[in-house]
């Protein structure tokens, strides 16, 4: 989940090498699974279709497509949140019926219920921002189900935030419990980019890197449901950008701060993000801030111990500063928003 190519940080090329190594790696378990899901934010902006991003993004998604057609895999795509994704991806019906791929492949951009016979499944998926209050989106799962003639399905795919993962009363997150007790096997959501277990929730946070904070390993989730059982093991993204901090906000000797970077930096990837988090009295010393065109071959960010401090009061998951308190408005919500 949560690839976000096109990304102004994390470029496409690399989330793109980093997902070819990824599937060599794990070419042996990849290769028997009965289905790849990405749940949404394929895309992190939308791209011109000129544009290297988008070629390469596109030509990776067919590789993609080909890949399962060749090991009989079934592929399904969630759309993510507007902002990001676009329905970019909506394009890959085109590509699959241009291509005469035999391929099990569906493109989600709405609630959807699927009974996948030859498993003996039911999934249901729901996209980022279906409805603009949670409780609603859940009444509209629950009349779903009973569409289906189901109390219950067996694994729900998503992408959005749980109140478990964004403690915050003001916006509105879905709620974990209801969703637990309509779900018998597994919840797997996209959206933000920590993994974290809650019950039957399993969210594997996202694929690679784009911001600080976010030191913990990166990569995507294997599910295995046997004898009414779901397991689950997390494959690692070994070539995820490197965000790393050095802190320095009990340290007022200036000269002794520039020093450490100058043994410390040089052990790290090139190509890495590197932040200074300083304490307020150093934050504007000249030095300081010429760390920052010191290292041309590092993205070097300072951030003094109070700016900090606010960031994480105010949320908990990072590159989504926005989505949390707006809401898209797009040619298929208009109408339900207006009434």
């Amino acid at each position: 989940t949560d690839i976000h190519l096109g990304h102004n940080r994390n470029r496409t090329y690399n989330i793109i090498n980093n997902l070819i190594h990824f599937f060599k790696v794990n070419l042996n378990k990849i290769k028997k699974v009965d289905m790849i899901v990405i749940t949404g934010d394929v895309f992190h902006r939308l791209l011109n279709t000129y544009s290297e991003d988008y070629l390469m993004s596109i030509k990776w998604l067919t590789e993609l497509i080909r890949f399962c057609s060749d090991n009989k895999i079934k592929l399904r795509i969630l759309e993510g949140t507007p902002s990001h994704d676009w329905k970019q991806c909506s394009i890959l019906n085109d590509i699959v019926q241009n291509l005469k791929e035999d391929v099990d492949f569906k493109y989600i951009d709405t609630l959807y219920v699927e009974k996948i016979n030859d498993l003996n499944l039911s999934i249901c998926y729901l996209p980022d921002e279906y409805r603009h209050d949670a409780k609603d989106t859940y009444t509209e799962v629950l009349n779903i189900l009973k569409e289906n003639h189901l109390l219950k399905v067996d694994i729900m795919f998503g992408h959005g935030a749980f109140k478990y993962q964004m403690p915050d009363e003001n916006i509105s997150y879905h709620d974990e419990t209801s969703y637990i007790n309509i779900v018998k096997y597994l919840i797997s959501f996209g959206h933000i980019h920590t993994p974290s277990s809650f019950g039957i929730i399993k969210a594997p946070g996202s694929f690679d890197r784009t911001a600080h904070g976010e030191e913990h390993d990166k990569g995507a989730m294997l599910y295995t449901i046997e004898k009414g059982e779901c397991s689950f093991e997390f494959l690692v993204n070994k070539l995820a950008l490197k965000f790393i901090t050095f802190n320095y906000t009990k340290e007022d000797n200036i000269e002794n701060i520039v020093n450490d970077v100058e043994k410390r930096i040089y052990k790290i990837e090139e190509g890495s993000f590197v932040r200074l988090l300083v304490n307020n009295n150093v934050f504007l010393s000249k030095s300081i801030k010429s760390l920052k065109n010191k290292y041309p071959n590092y993205t070097v960010e300072i951030t003094k111990e109070s700016e900090k401090k606010e960031q994480l009061s105010t949320r908990k998951v990072l590159d989504v500063i926005l989505e949390d308190s707006t809401f898209s408005i797009t040619k298929d919500n208009i109408e339900v928003l207006l009434f």
